[in-house]
């Protein structure tokens, strides 16, 4: 009898050190949840809000995701997204006040998509002195092609021209993506000479196009996915393929 006296003595002591301990972290978290400003995490803690989020609107609106949220909570919010909680801000003076100190008191960070797909050695993804080499890299050789490529102008030209005509017997135009394939045909011409009309020129377009949909997507690393495709896109079209020089 007295040994059962005692084990419910202990039963109900761990009983209250587990209830206060979960007292003690609710009240902590509180504390610090109430230093972040107003918002929702949404209901599921993977996808969080990363649908409404993603879902497409007008260019010349804010989205129906931005305006109910400032709405709701002000132009500053918490929000959870692509797998991260996240503060999302739409106060122009704070943003500016977040690129100007950059490397000082805010570091740069992108959704697990982005490096997961680029690698985080690239010139989006890397910071500090690793971004600096990149960039000096990559304007060296665009300074190096603009330099030699004389005939800039009548390249965008023929691009141009080959786009209209392409256009030809063609009922519905959509903007966007003739946009889209005007300044990748000019990008593709002067890095990689290659023509608007060439083979490796639309399957080089289409891979892009592929990687372009992973960058926006959910990262889930499962087959036929967005994200998993962009990973499997080759980068190499040809081995035969050079920099123009």
């Amino acid at each position: 009898m007295e040994g059962e006296w005692h084990h419910f003595h202990y039963t109900v002591a761990v009983a209250i050190f587990m209830g206060a301990s979960f007292a003690i972290a609710l009240i902590f978290r509180r504390q610090k949840m109430s230093k972040l400003p107003p918002g929702n995490l949404g209901w599921c803690p993977f996808l969080g809000r990363t649908l409404g989020f993603v879902n497409p609107h007008p260019s010349t609106s804010n989205g129906h995701f931005l305006d109910q949220n400032i709405i709701k909570y002000g132009k500053i919010f918490r929000s959870h997204l692509f797998g991260h909680r996240t503060i999302v801000s739409c106060d122009q003076e704070f943003n500016n006040f977040v690129l100007q100190n950059e490397d000082r008191f805010f570091v740069s960070s992108y959704p697990a998509n982005i490096p997961g797909i680029l690698g985080r050695l690239t010139l989006l993804v890397a910071t500090g002195t690793v971004h600096k080499r990149l960039r000096a890299v990559a304007l060296s050789l665009f300074a190096a092609i603009r330099n030699e490529q004389q005939t800039f102008l009548d390249d965008l030209q023929n691009c141009a021209l080959l786009l209209v005509k392409s256009w030809k017997n063609t009922e519905t135009i959509i903007f966007c993506n003739e946009a889209r394939k005007y300044t990748f045909t000019v990008i593709v011409k002067e890095i990689l000479s290659l023509k608007a009309d060439d083979p490796e020129t639309s399957m080089i377009l289409e891979n892009f196009l592929t990687f372009m949909k992973g960058l926006c997507s959910i990262p889930i690393k499962l087959p036929g996915t967005a994200y998993e495709m962009a990973i499997q896109v080759p980068f190499n079209p040809k081995p035969d393929l050079e920099l123009s020089r």
